[in-house]
C-alpha cells in the first residue's frame, strides 16, 4: 500500500474510533424534552446584540431579547439570554439585532438563560428587516 492509502485507512480510524473528536457534539432533543428542561419557551426579538451585562463570563456573549410571545413560564419585558459560551459545537445560530426567534431556554447559576440544547434550543423564526430584504 502506498503512503496515501495507510494515511487515509488512519484518518479514516480516528474519525470512527476516537471519542475526542466529537467531545463537544450536542446531541438533539426531541420538542418534548425541551419545553421539560425549560424553564421559559418564547418567542423574542433581539434588541441589544452585544449586551453588556456583569453577569456574563469573559467568553459569553449575551443578547437583550424583548418577550413577544410567551408560550411556558412567566415572565414579561426583556429578558438576557447567553448566545456564546465560547464552544461553537454548543452556540445556537443566535442573535442578529431586530430578529426574532423562538427561545427554549432556562436560567444559568449566574440568573442568565441559556439554550437548553445548545445550538438547538434557539431558532430564526424572522430575520431583521435588513437581513430579509438582502434574500430576495
Amino acid at each position: 500500500m502506498t503512503a496515501t492509502v495507510l494515511a487515509l485507512i488512519a484518518i479514516q480510524t480516528l474519525l470512527t474510533y476516537s471519542p475526542g473528536l466529537s467531545a463537544f457534539e450536542v446531541p438533539k432533543l426531541s420538542l418534548e424534552e425541551k419545553v421539560a428542561k425549560s424553564t421559559f419557551v418564547f418567542i423574542g426579538t433581539v434588541k441589544e446584540a452585544d449586551y453588556q451585562d456583569l453577569r456574563r463570563t469573559r467568553s459569553e456573549s449575551v443578547a437583550q431579547v424583548r418577550i413577544d410571545t410567551l408560550l411556558k413560564g412567566t415572565a414579561t419585558g426583556d429578558v438576557e439570554v447567553i448566545y456564546s459560551n465560547g464552544i461553537a459545537e454548543s452556540a445556537p445560530d443566535c442573535c442578529v439585532l431586530g430578529g426574532k426567534y423562538l427561545f427554549f431556554v432556562a436560567a444559568n447559576s449566574q440568573g442568565l438563560l441559556q439554550s437548553v440544547n445548545g445550538p438547538y434550543g434557539i431558532y430564526l423564526i424572522d430575520p431583521p428587516l435588513s437581513q430579509a430584504s438582502s434574500r430576495n
